[in-house]
C-alpha cells in the first residue's frame, strides 16, 4: 500500500470514527504501519490542514478532523462508493 493510500485510509477512518486512535484506525482498516510512519502521516495531515488537536498518549495517537479534513474525507468516501 502506498503512502498516499494510507493517508486516504486514515482520513476516511477518522471521518467514519473507525477507532479511538490512529493505531486503532490502522488495525480496523488493515493499514500496516509502525509508530514512526503514523507520526510522519500525522505531521503531513496537520501541515495540510486536515487534522487538529493532535496528541500522543501512551502508545496512542489521537487527533480530530478539521472542516477541510472532513470535506476531503467525505469526498474520498463518495468516490469509493
Amino acid at each position: 500500500m502506498t503512502r498516499e493510500q494510507k493517508i486516504q485510509k486514515f482520513l476516511m477512518g477518522l471521518c467514519l470514527n473507525a477507532g479511538d486512535s490512529m493505531e486503532d484506525i490502522a488495525k480496523h482498516l488493515g493499514v500496516s504501519s509502525n509508530s514512526a510512519e503514523i507520526k510522519e502521516i500525522m505531521h503531513y495531515l496537520e501541515q495540510e490542514g486536515f487534522i487538529k488537536n493532535t496528541r500522543v498518549e501512551y502508545k496512542r495517537t489521537k487527533t480530530s478532523l478539521t472542516k477541510k479534513g472532513d470535506k476531503q474525507a467525505s469526498s474520498l468516501l463518495e468516490i469509493a462508493n
